[in-house]
């Protein structure tokens, strides 16, 4: 029995960190695609929030990415916080008590003001590109991590 999952991630800048919207569902299949564009993400910022406001379902090795992208981005000196965790995702934060490693409980503007720890103005841009595994097959599937304008 094949299993069709839909997620992709839009990469964004907000002042001066890149927010990742993740869209669908966050686990062991889609964590690489995800750790990949966040290291994308790390070529031209330091600060990155990993917007989860669109995120239908995250399990555990959705949070090992999580996890995962945070260390690489502390690593390159810079920050990497989660944002609008909610649903089911937030009840693996609690289980797993990383409110404080990750962040997750603001909207993304106050998360970026963390991540980058200023308090100054903050307007967001429109999405520059896209990472996405489109209508894939479980358990493997082609990645794709586009760029845009």
């Amino acid at each position: 029995m094949e299993t069709t999952v839909n997620f992709s991630v839009d990469r964004y800048r907000v002042g001066p960190a890149k927010v990742l919207q993740i869209n669908g569902e966050l686990d062991a299949d889609t964590g690489d695609l995800l750790i990949a564009c966040a290291e994308a993400g790390l070529a031209d910022v330091h600060h990155l929030v990993l917007d989860l406001s669109r995120t239908a379902f995250v399990d555990c090795g959705g949070l090992s990415a999580l996890l995962t992208v945070g260390a690489s981005a502390r690593r390159t000196g810079g920050s990497a916080r989660a944002a609008g965790v909610q649903g089911p995702a937030a009840l693996l934060f609690d289980v797993f008590d990383v409110w404080n490693v990750l962040g997750g409980r603001h909207p993304v503007e106050l998360e970026v003001r963390r991540a980058v720890r200023t308090r100054a103005a903050i307007t967001p841009s429109h999405p520059t590109s896209r990472c996405s595994s489109r209508a894939r097959t479980a358990p493997t599937a082609p990645a794709v991590c586009a760029s845009g304008g």
